[in-house]
């Protein structure tokens, strides 16, 4: 605070950031929300020199935000600011997002807008589909003249959390949303993403492999998340990436479980379709 007042380091927003790529975006679009009201905004990217993993400690967390976006504003903090963050006062008000707030503040934490309409008009100003980076592994998606059905099914930290805040899918769930889907369009192919993929092809073979189908291997988090917006529809899994990637594209149909937090996508991305976990 001292430094602020001297005019050393100039009042800002701070945003921590960690986890996964959507993680990442959902971090970003905090601050813009406080950019576009004439607030400085930087973002602490400590967590992933200091840490980098999942909650198990098994899977890398990389900073790849820049990589999908580098057409937007991003700023890092700098040594000096991450220095002074730790006596910024923290907001810490539960999984609201604080809006009224002037800087020097640091947020340390999952926020979310109570407001669905607001969130959907601020990620589609920033994360559209026409503002994807293009990558050499696209024309794996573009190629299909058909459907094409973007298949997540998150695994690794999430797969054993009896708490998971993500909410849990079955093997049921995917069985009825491959079918609906495939009842729904004509000449559809599944591009299925997965950081499980032995369970998938355990669990999952037998619904998918009557269609056209590839395994989406090899990618990096932010390949899969370009790759599936480049879809038509999607099947959702726990997790962020299906229904991120929904929210990118715009316009194809989302499929989500009926828990509590996913089923409040029916709000975000208006094409979406609730199925019984």
């Amino acid at each position: 605070l001292l430094a602020c007042r001297c005019r050393l380091i100039h009042p800002a927003i701070i945003i921590y950031v960690d986890g996964g790529i959507c993680s990442q975006m959902h971090q970003y679009l905090l601050g813009r929300y406080y950019a576009e009201r004439g607030m400085k905004v930087v973002y602490d990217l400590s967590w992933y020199q200091r840490n980098g993993r999942d909650t198990n400690g098994i899977h890398p967390r990389h900073f790849e935000f820049t990589k999908l976006w580098p057409g937007l504003a991003f700023e890092e903090a700098r040594c000096a600011v991450n220095f002074c963050a730790h006596h910024f006062p923290v907001i810490k008000d539960g999984m609201h997002f604080p809006l009224d707030i002037q800087p020097p503040k640091y947020l340390h934490g999952y926020y979310f807008f109570d407001d669905n309409k607001t969130y959907r008009e601020l990620f589609s100003r920033y994360f559209s589909i026409n503002h994807l980076v293009h990558t050499n592994k696209s024309s794996i998606i573009d190629g299909w003249t058909g459907t094409k059905c973007a298949l997540h099914v998150r695994r690794g930290d999430l797969a054993n959390m009896d708490d998971c805040f993500y909410g849990k899918v079955s093997v049921d769930y995917f069985r009825s949303a491959i079918k609906l889907v495939a009842d729904k369009f004509e000449n559809v192919k599944f591009f299925i993403f997965s950081d499980g993929f032995d369970w998938v092809e355990s669990n999952l073979d037998p619904y998918y492999s009557p269609f056209p189908h590839v395994m989406m291997k090899d990618n990096l988090a932010y390949e899969d998340l370009n790759l599936m917006a480049r879809c038509d529809c999607f099947i959702s899994s726990q997790g962020s990436a299906g229904k991120f990637a929904a929210m990118i594209n715009g316009k194809g149909l989302l499929i989500v479980g009926s828990d509590p937090h996913d089923a409040v996508w029916k709000e975000r991305h208006l094409n979406t379709r609730v199925l019984d976990n």
